[in-house]
This record gives C-alpha cells, structure tokens and sequence, in this order.
C-alpha cells in the first residue's frame, strides 16, 4: 500500500481593511425612514373591493326586479281598458287579503274545497263595477259602428 502525500495547508487569508465610520451630514431618526409601499398587493386589494362592490350592486338590481327600460308608462295608456286593469287588480289584492284573514284549513281538502268558493265568490264580486268604464266605450262604440277606432285607441295607436 502507498502512503498518502500529507495535505497542503490553506494558505493564510487575508484580514480586510478596518471600515472607517462615515459621518453622516444628516441625521435620521427611526420616524424618518420611508418603506417601500407594495403596490401590487395594493391594487390587488383594490381591484378585489371594487369587483365585490360592482357585484352587489348587480346582484342587488337584480334582485330588486332590474331596471325597467323603456320610455316608460305612456300618456295615451291612460285609456279606459288600463283603468279597468288597475281597478281590478286593487280590488283581487284586496281580495287575496281577505282570504288570509278567513279560517279554512289549507291542509284539508274540506278546507281547500271551502276556501276555493269563497275565493271565487268573492273575486267576481267587484268586475261588473271594475270594467263598466271599459264596457260603456265598447258599447258606445258598436253603437257608433267604431270598433275598429275603438281597438286601435286601446293599442295606442
């Protein structure tokens, strides 16, 4: 067996040079030192906030019904067939509210059986009163031979 050759010493390294301490002509404090802002986590958030504020206002909107678009409820709507409507429609809401306050048992067939004529009783009570402006123009317009002016009146044209 060969021996090993001993191993070289590192040669010695070197010591730098002493840092000589800079004098500074301004003096800082701790309050004076600025850090840098992180900007991207800045818009990040930003962008994050503004796309959760943009969707609850949609969601909101959408909720609400949306938005009606459109010129809105005509001046000409105003008609005796668009009176009529919104007099009926008062007067089944009224109905409706009517029947919550009766006593019939839902559950029951009895109960819906009973419910279901007083309803329709009920709900039929008011039409005559409701259209008679509607059915005055029908009939003063066969009687004037102006059906025709009549139904193009209601259509808005």
């Amino acid at each position: 067996m060969a021996k090993k050759a001993p191993a070289k010493k590192a040669p010695a390294k070197r010591k730098p040079r002493a840092k000589k301490p800079v004098d500074p002509a301004i003096e800082l404090s701790e309050n004076d030192i600025v850090k840098p802002i992180a900007w991207r986590s800045w818009l990040v958030s930003g962008a994050k906030a503004v796309a959760l504020i943009v969707a609850g206002l949609g969601g909101g909107v959408w909720l609400a019904g949306g938005i009606p678009i459109g010129p809105g409820p005509s001046p000409q709507r105003s008609d005796v067939l668009a009176k009529a409507y919104e007099a009926d429609r008062i007067t089944q809401i009224a109905v409706l509210r009517d029947l919550a306050k009766q006593p019939f048992d839902g559950s029951t067939a009895d109960g819906r059986q009973q419910a279901e004529a007083w309803f329709n009783v009920q709900r039929f009570r008011s039409r005559p009163v409701d259209y008679r402006p509607y059915t005055d123009a029908v009939a003063e317009a066969i009687t004037a031979n102006s059906e025709e002016a009549l139904a193009s009146k209601l259509e808005g044209k």
